[in-house]
């Protein structure tokens, strides 16, 4: 269970950013930070409206 406590800012895992690489950092909890970083990073087009993501990269 995710707990989300309002009163303090959207950040994993109190809630999340659209942005954030949850998936590496929940696999940097599970491996003791043994597991390599993937690399990626986030969008930085994105949009305030709904789908939210700018045009694919080419």
């Amino acid at each position: 269970m995710l707990h989300f406590d309002p009163s303090k800012p959207a950040a994993y895992p109190n809630g999340r950013t659209f942005t954030e690489d949850v998936i590496d950092m929940r696999v940097a909890l599970l491996t003791k930070n043994e597991a390599p970083p993937t690399g990626l990073s986030p969008h930085t087009d994105t949009l305030d409206r709904f789908p939210h993501l700018g045009d694919p990269h080419s």
